[in-house]
């Protein structure tokens, strides 16, 4: 077993797994072993769950740089639209609850029938940038799939 695999198998045998901000633990560990060229699956995650305004800027950064490098017109704008998407997927006038209220009755929410999630924005730039980070996070969760697998 090679140093890594070692290191990543010890982190998720670990008892304490909690994520705290103020230390490197083992969880952050567990999270790092997918990460992608850009770190962006990493940054995403730590933003989601342990957010740090240098991984905000290292992701904003990343998201940059892809952009830049797939010729966008406005990588930096692109870029700023994607991470405030994917930061914030609630759907603004139910709040995330798929229910509005009117006159005393509950209805399914008009803008995003009842799924909760806003509308992913419809700038093409954009939604490369979010898939792109989608396929970061999903390459992430197959690799931790594959240590957590005992064959």
């Amino acid at each position: 077993m090679s140093m890594t695999a070692e290191r990543y198998t010890v982190a998720l045998s670990a008892r304490d797994l909690s994520d705290e901000s103020h230390r490197v633990g083992q969880v952050d560990l567990i999270k790092a072993s997918g990460m992608s060229k850009a770190n962006v699956a990493l940054h995403y995650l730590r933003i989601i769950t342990k957010p740090s305004r240098v991984d905000m800027e290292r992701m904003y950064n990343a998201l940059v740089q892809y952009g830049v490098a797939g010729h966008l017109a406005d990588p930096q704008d692109a870029a700023l639209e994607a991470m405030a998407w994917l930061l914030d997927q609630k759907c603004k006038p139910c709040q995330g609850t798929g229910l509005t209220a009117k006159e005393g009755k509950t209805y399914k929410c008009l803008k995003c029938k009842g799924a909760m999630l806003a509308q992913e924005p419809r700038r093409k730039d954009v939604q490369l940038l979010i898939d792109y980070v989608m396929d970061c996070k999903r390459t992430h969760s197959n690799n931790l799939n594959k240590l957590l697998r005992t064959d």
